[in-house]
């Protein structure tokens, strides 16, 4: 036989589990072996009938354990040396484990979730575990309601708001919804605030971010690219200067050089003039 998940004794739900298993007992007729009440028979097809029972319920118990806990377990023969260990090891409220708890779920806040149902999952998780520490929070469930919609956001307020005016104006006639209810109802106004765009999906929201951040990389890329295409100066054109001329006869001016004055041709110092020379050097051989 399998159980579910939520059937299985852990370390911390056994006040929750302790009622299933015992109502599984109870309709294949072994509550009776396992807490040792049944007399064994004495004719031996009785008997073994009788043990045939024992080993039916040693392994219904053993098979409601999670696997951690079966050491627990391992020097047990019969059906309820098993129920007594158990009852030995969880039998008794945890009540420093409860007090963590109950803070623990006081202090949840829907803000710090992505979305409502993430919220409920964690906060049904806490309600389970403190039932497992028997503390039972079924009774409280108006408190509870109430200490969620103080906690809302401003995109619930409109809901806040016509939760409590019905609630005032209803008077005496007015029934607070059961816990399950309410959150079906605030998962529905989470649904309608993201379609009129006043919530953003989380979802949605975190491919918004991803995509901005892989366009601002982009971006940077492309800039970056840009930038050093431009500043490459083996790709940069020499400046002109500002009145439209080569800058070589600035340049030679620079070193000192400037137009002859004996042969109007090139740019170099009368005294250098290769002209010049040649000229004297005729007139001396005259």
């Amino acid at each position: 036989m399998e159980f579910s998940a939520s059937a299985i004794l852990t370390p911390y739900n056994y006040f929750y589990w302790k009622p299933k298993i015992l109502l599984q007992l109870r309709s294949r007729g072994l509550y009776r072996i396992v807490m040792n009440t049944e007399v064994e028979p004495n004719p031996a097809i009785e008997k073994t009938k009788y043990f045939n029972r024992m080993d039916e319920a040693f392994g219904l118990l053993c098979l409601s354990i999670s696997l951690e806990l079966l050491f627990h377990v391992e020097a047990c023969i019969t059906p309820n040396q098993v129920w007594t260990a158990l009852e030995g090891l969880f039998g008794k409220q945890d009540e420093m484990r409860g007090h963590i708890l109950e803070n623990e779920l006081n202090s949840l806040d829907p803000r710090s979730f992505d979305n409502i149902q993430d919220f409920f999952t964690k906060f049904k998780a806490l309600l389970l575990q403190l039932k497992g520490c028997s503390i039972d929070k079924s009774k409280e469930e108006g408190k509870l309601i109430l200490s969620i919609l103080s906690k809302l956001g401003l995109e619930y307020s409109v809901f806040v708001s016509t939760f409590h005016t019905v609630r005032l104006t209803t008077g005496a006639t007015w029934k607070m919804p059961t816990l399950d209810t309410f959150i079906e109802s605030l998962i529905h106004e989470q649904d309608k605030l993201i379609k009129m765009g006043t919530l953003k999906n989380s979802k949605a929201h975190a491919l918004v971010v991803h995509a901005s951040e892989k366009n601002n990389s982009k971006s940077n890329q492309q800039f970056k690219g840009k930038a050093k295409k431009d500043s490459d100066p083996r790709k940069e054109g020499k400046p002109k200067p500002l009145d439209g001329s080569t800058g070589s006869k600035e340049k030679r001016d620079k070193k000192g050089n400037s137009k002859c004055t004996y042969c109007n041709r090139g740019y170099h110092p009368e005294s250098s003039c290769m002209k010049k020379t040649i000229d004297l050097m005729a007139q001396s051989l005259q």
